[in-house]
């Protein structure tokens, strides 16, 4: 069981671009810098946290149609002005 969650935690670090310690190092990081101080593309501990919050929802929805409804809403806010995507 471990070997699959550390297998699943490494697919998920891949796909986002990031390094796995990255899901462990979040609270230090934001503890040991100030706001602006990290690095480019890091995330911050709320921000992982709302990232395992969002897999775990999309895990919950089983319907494939409710799938893209919800890729079809978050496409539309990372295309919206001043969202940053």
């Amino acid at each position: 069981m471990v070997n699959d969650n550390v297998h699943s935690l490494q697919a998920i670090a891949d796909a986002l671009g990031l390094p796995v310690e990255a899901f462990a190092a979040g609270a230090q990081g934001d503890r040991a810098q100030g706001a602006g101080e990290r690095e480019a593309g890091a995330q911050s501990a709320g921000e992982l946290g709302e990232l395992a919050s969002l897999l775990q929802l999309w895990l919950s929805v089983r319907d494939p149609q409710a799938r893209r409804r919800v890729l079809n809403a978050m496409r539309g806010e990372a295309e919206r002005p001043g969202s940053g995507g």
